[in-house]
C-alpha cells in the first residue's frame, strides 16, 4: 500500500514538471540555439537516431544536419563523429523508442517530437533522484525536515534549471545516479556489510556515472569516504568491497557498460578525437575565483545557496568533522578540477554546472546538523530567499552569459533587472 501511495505521488509531481516543462519548449523550433537538439546536447543525443535509423551511415542522415543542430556533432566520410560519451543516449532510450514508433512524424530522428524526448526524461530522473534523496535525508532527519531539504535542495540550486530548461544535458541524469550511490552507500555503512545486490547495484551505478561522464569517477572517492571515515572495522569493509567475491561486481560491471563506448572510440579512431585540443591547461593556476565567483556562471553567483552552505560547514566543521570532510572535499575537488580545465567556465551554462549531479550529497549534512530553532527558521528564510533568486535569473537567462569577459557585472546586472523570456 505504502508503495502504491509513493507511486501515485511520484507520477503526479512528475506530471507537474511535465507541464512545467513542456510550456517552455512547446513553442521552440527544431533546429535552433533553445532546442533540446543543439551543440553539446545535439552531440549526446545523435547516438540513438544514429543507431536506430541511420545504421551509421552519415550521408544517410538529413542534409547538413550536424550544421542545423549546433556541430554537436561531425560527418566525416560517412562517419558520424561525437566526442560526448553515449550514457545520456541510453538513459534517452526508453523514451525515445516510445516517441520514435507510436508518435513521431516524421521519424526522423530531428523532428519536433524528438526534442522533447529529453524532456520527459530528465523530468523522470531528477524525480526519481529526488525521491532517493529524501529516503538518505530520511535516516537522519524527520519527515518534514526530510521534504523541506529535498524541496530546497531542487528549487534553490542550478539543478532546476537543468531538470525543466536544459534538459538534453547530462546533469541531470547524472543527478539520478550520484542520488543512488549516496544511497547505495549509507545502506552498506548502516548494516554494516556489503550484500551481493548491494555490489551489484553499486557497480551498475558506478559503471553509469562513468558512461555518462567520465570525468565524474573522480567525484565518487569523497562518497566511498563515508564507508571508512565513520566505520569502526575499516578493513572489513574495504575488504568486502574491494577484495572479496563481491567486489567481482563493482569492477566488472563498469567496464561491460563501458565496452560499447570502447568500440565507438575504435570506430571513430584516427578520426577525431574524443575532446581533441582540450585539456587541463590551467592545472598551475586553477581559476578558482572565476568558478566560484564570476558573473560568466560563477556558482555562488547564480546558486548562492551553495555559499551559505560551505560557511555552514566550515563554522561546524569542529563538532562534524566525520560527516562534513567528504562534502568538502568533494568540493574543493570539483571546483580545484573544473578551475584547471581549459573552459573552466564550461561554456554556456547557468550557475557553475559541475556541481548539479552532486546536490543530494552537499545537502545531506543539514538532516545531520543539529540546529537550535532559531537557526532553522533562518536556514528556511536563505532558502526561500535563494529560491526566489535563482527562479529569477534562470527564467530571465537565455542559455549564455553575453558579457565581453569574465567579469562583466554591467552584463550579470542587466541580466539580473531583466524581463523574465
Amino acid at each position: 500500500m505504502k508503495s502504491i501511495k509513493i507511486l501515485i505521488i511520484f507520477l503526479a509531481l512528475w506530471l507537474i514538471l511535465l507541464l512545467i516543462t513542456f510550456n517552455r519548449h512547446i513553442r521552440r523550433i527544431p533546429n535552433t540555439y533553445n532546442s533540446e537538439i543543439w551543440a553539446d546536447k545535439a552531440g549526446y543525443y545523435v547516438f540513438l537516431p544514429a543507431t536506430f535509423i541511420y545504421q551509421w551511415q552519415g550521408t544517410q542522415m538529413p542534409d547538413s544536419i550536424h550544421l542545423k543542430t549546433g556541430k554537436g556533432f561531425d560527418i566525416i566520410e560517412n562517419n558520424i563523429v561525437t566526442k560526448y560519451p553515449m550514457g545520456v543516449a541510453i538513459m534517452l532510450l526508453p523514451f525515445w523508442v516510445i516517441n520514435h514508433y507510436f508518435i513521431a512524424d516524421p521519424s526522423d530522428g530531428f523532428s519536433f517530437s524528438y526534442t522533447l524526448i529529453s524532456s520527459v526524461a530528465s523530468t523522470f530522473y531528477v524525480l526519481a533522484g529526488l525521491f532517493i534523496s529524501y529516503f538518505c535525508m530520511r535516516k537522519f532527519a524527520s519527515r518534514a525536515r526530510s521534504i523541506l531539504l529535498t524541496l530546497f535542495l531542487f528549487l534553490s540550486t542550478n539543478l532546476l534549471y537543468y531538470t525543466i530548461i536544459e534538459t538534453g544535458m547530462s546533469h541531470s541524469f547524472s543527478f539520478f545516479w550520484f542520488s543512488l550511490l549516496l544511497y547505495i552507500i549509507l545502506k552498506i555503512k548502516n548494516q554494516q556489510k556489503t550484500e551481493t545486490s548491494d555490489a551489484i547495484i553499486l557497480g551498475l551505478t558506478l559503471g553509469a556515472i562513468i558512461l555518462i561522464r567520465p570525468i565524474n569517477c573522480i567525484f565518487c572517492f569523497p562518497y566511498f569516504m563515508i564507508l571508512f571515515i565513520h566505520s569502526s572495522d575499516y578493513k572489513q569493509t574495504f575488504i568486502q568491497l574491494f577484495l572479496s567475491t563481491k567486489s567481482l561486481y563493482i569492477c566488472i560491471i563498469p567496464l561491460l557498460l563501458f565496452a560499447p563506448q570502447l568500440y565507438y572510440y575504435s570506430y571513430t579512431s584516427g578520426i577525431s578525437p574524443a575532446y581533441s585540443g582540450e585539456g587541463f591547461i590551467y592545472l598551475s593556476n586553477p581559476k578558482i575565483a572565476e568558478v566560484l565567483f564570476s558573473p560568466n556562471n560563477g556558482l555562488f553567483l547564480y546558486t548562492p545557496i551553495v555559499c551559505f552552505l560551505m560557511l555552514f560547514y566550515l563554522f561546524n566543521i569542529k563538532n562534524y568533522a566525520k560527516t562534513l570532510i567528504p562534502i568538502i572535499l568533494l568540493f574543493v575537488l570539483i571546483v580545484f578540477v573544473y578551475g584547471s580545465w581549459w573552459s573552466y567556465e564550461l561554456g554556456c551554462a547557468f550557475g557553475h554546472r559541475s556541481m548539479v549531479e552532486f546536490y543530494s550529497f552537499l545537502f545531506l549534512p543539514l538532516a545531520i546538523i543539529d540546529m537550535p530553532k532559531k537557526i532553522k527558521n533562518t536556514a528556511i528564510f536563505i532558502g526561500i530567499l535563494c529560491f526566489i533568486y535563482s527562479l529569477k535569473l534562470i527564467l530571465s537567462y537565455d542559455g549564455c552569459f553575453y558579457g565581453n569577459n569574465d567579469w562583466d557585472w554591467n552584463a550579470y546586472i542587466t541580466l539580473l533587472v531583466s524581463n523574465i523570456k
